[in-house]
């Protein structure tokens, strides 16, 4: 059985992407279940390390792993256009939030 999921990054670190699919996270956020001592390992390793080359490699080694064991399917992509006149001001797009209009305002001497 098949079904849908959208998870949405809240923030740049990649890692809780894969503590999806990290074994002890049964019942909670891994959902499929998936179970394979060489990804939790590396999952663990790549806890304790600081940002750096390592990380970044046990990463990788990690994705490689669910996409060759596939118990996601990522599918979609979400695309953002903003279109906005020249009068606006203070708008900005926060790579993470979903805020977008909080401090958002309109010059209005330069409206027409």
């Amino acid at each position: 059985m098949m079904w849908g999921y959208s998870w949405v990054a809240q923030s740049p670190d990649g890692g809780f992407f894969l503590g999806i699919a990290y074994g002890p996270n049964a019942n909670e956020s891994n959902d499929a279940r998936f179970a394979l001592p060489a990804f939790d390992r590396l999952f663990e390793r790549r806890a304790v390390l600081p940002d750096g080359p390592e990380r970044e490699a046990l990463m990788r080694e990690g994705k490689n792993l669910l996409v060759a064991h596939m118990p996601y399917k990522v599918h979609v992509h979400t695309i953002l256009n903003d279109l906005l006149q020249p009068r606006v001001r203070g708008w900005w797009r926060h790579p993470f939030g979903r805020d977008t209009w909080v401090y958002t305002g309109v010059d209005l001497e330069t409206s027409a």
